[in-house]
């Protein structure tokens, strides 16, 4: 058997798709199967097309669907006909807009008890109450979407496989599995463990980290606990991470150029605001280092800009040219 495993979709059929076939998938073969390690839905611009592909090859038994944290969120604000996130509405908006054929004027207009009974109707809340698992497992590999649930000193627990649903959820959501895995050195004997969940940029930072840096990031943890939610939580560690830094830094520099590349700077955006460099940006900007800013809105980037800290008491930053 020949799994292709994927993760955090969030909509994004095309891409999905287009990375699946440049791999060779082919849902007829009988020796092919899917992973999706979860995040399927979410706020993206295909939600339809995905679900109507997924339940394809689940009919055909070449889908593993494991459940992310935001497909548990979905399928809750669909069951209560009540969302939470505007990304979860934003999601079966499109999906029915899709599904149905009904115009995105209309469908905006109904209510959220309408539109979950329309999601109802079209068999997409059925199919997230369905066929999701927690995790999958075979002879050599455990699939899940955060991590394997951890007891609550985070250590290992031989019973993971009989976790609660909540324990999964808690897993999907806030189980650290780069940090368990990495940090604590927690593994299912003879077996690898693959997850979704995080950044790419994530796990290249926590790979190349030291001793050294993983104590000061869980110092600042504590300093700043969780300052913006959740993702702020994520934010806060990539920022520590880099700024902790010189020897990770260096061998971040090394490892580009291993592969032919040059590492010039950081870009992050500001949605729904201006590009200019906030108090924050500057406490945790790298000196010598290019930092550009993207202003944008869910429709369009407003504008960019670069600056660049000459030394670590450049309380401004200093504004760059740029052009694309």
């Amino acid at each position: 058997m020949k799994y292709f495993t994927v993760s955090d979709i969030h909509d994004h059929f095309s891409l999905m798709r287009a990375a699946l076939d440049r791999e060779g998938f082919d849902p007829s073969r009988e020796d092919h199967v899917l992973v999706l390690c979860g995040d399927a839905f979410y706020s993206g611009p295909e939600p339809g097309e995905l679900f109507e592909y997924l339940s394809g090859i689940n009919s055909k038994g070449r889908l593993v669907f494991i459940y992310g944290n935001h497909d548990y969120e979905l399928l809750d604000n669909l069951k209560s006909s009540r969302f939470g996130r505007k990304g979860n509405r934003t999601c079966a908006e499109k999906a029915v807009v899709y599904l149905s054929g009904k115009g995105e004027g209309y469908v905006k207009s109904l209510s959220d008890e309408e539109l979950s009974a329309e999601c109802e109707r079209l068999g997409f809340t059925e199919f997230l109450e369905r066929f999701p698992v927690p995790f999958f497992e075979t002879e050599h590999y455990v699939f899940t979407h955060g991590f394997i649930p951890t007891d609550r000193k985070k250590y290992y627990r031989d019973d993971w496989r009989d976790a609660t649903e909540r324990e999964w959820r808690g897993a999907a959501s806030t189980g650290d599995g780069m940090k368990l895995s990495m940090l604590h050195g927690i593994r299912v004997p003879g077996k690898i463990v693959v997850f979704g969940h995080y950044s790419a940029a994530r796990c290249f930072l926590m790979q190349n980290a030291s001793p050294d840096d993983w104590a000061k990031s869980e110092e600042e943890e504590k300093v700043r606990p969780n300052p913006y939610g959740p993702s702020g939580r994520w934010r806060s560690q990539y920022h520590c991470y880099l700024r902790c830094h010189d020897d990770l830094w260096r061998r971040s520099v090394d490892h580009a150029a291993k592969e032919g590349l040059n590492i010039v700077g950081f870009f992050h955006s500001h949605p729904d605001c201006t590009s200019a460099v906030s108090e924050e940006d500057l406490k945790y900007m790298i000196p010598g280092q290019i930092y550009m800013i993207v202003s944008l809105t869910k429709k369009e980037v407003l504008e960019t800009r670069a600056y660049i800290k000459d030394n670590p008491d450049d309380t401004k930053g200093r504004g760059l040219y740029i052009t694309f």
